[in-house]
């Protein structure tokens, strides 16, 4: 017995127009949340080069604090974070004096991705409980503190507690 299909070439045109029409739905419903997150993510990554320049500004004012035993004025603070910017091929850094400390302002290479984007600005201050950054943005606004913490070293041998104390220490 052989069979033979007389009319099996292909897909009909019903199932064709079912999977278009799954197709369509599924695109008209990804597309947007993935123009969201591409906007999202160019947002959080000028964020994060903003937090790159207040770590300039904060490694400025430690090295200033250490060179110039114990002080550091906002105009030092400006010149030596505006002479060690951030390497970037994608954002320029701008580092000024303001009347709460220093203002950094980072916006978008031309050539960039981020060319088209509003720049973000933040400042950096001090407290009376030593630096506090913080940061006001146009898109976002984030508060960072940093706290400062104390860790006593021994001033020879292992890690407490490994290996095991020796009774002949």
């Amino acid at each position: 017995m052989n069979y033979t299909l007389k009319n099996g070439a292909g897909f009909t045109l019903i199932e064709i127009i079912a999977v278009l029409i799954i197709l369509g739905i599924l695109a008209a419903v990804a597309v947007p949340k993935y123009m969201d997150m591409t906007e999202n993510a160019r947002t959080r990554a000028m964020e994060g080069a903003l937090a790159d320049g207040l770590s300039t500004v904060n490694i400025a004012y430690a090295k200033l604090m250490l060179s110039n035993a114990g002080s550091a004025t906002t105009d030092q603070i400006v010149a030596k974070a505006t002479a060690n910017k951030p390497a970037s091929d994608e954002f320029s850094y701008t580092f000024a004096k303001s009347s709460t400390g220093v203002l950094i302002t980072v916006g978008g290479k031309a050539g960039s991705d981020f060319s088209g984007l509003t720049d973000i600005t933040g400042t950096w201050g001090a407290s009376d409980s030593g630096s506090t950054p913080s940061t006001t943005g146009t898109t976002a606004t984030t508060t960072t503190t940093t706290t400062a913490t104390t860790t006593t070293i021994r001033e020879h041998g292992p890690p407490h507690g490994f290996p095991p104390a020796s009774p002949w220490n």
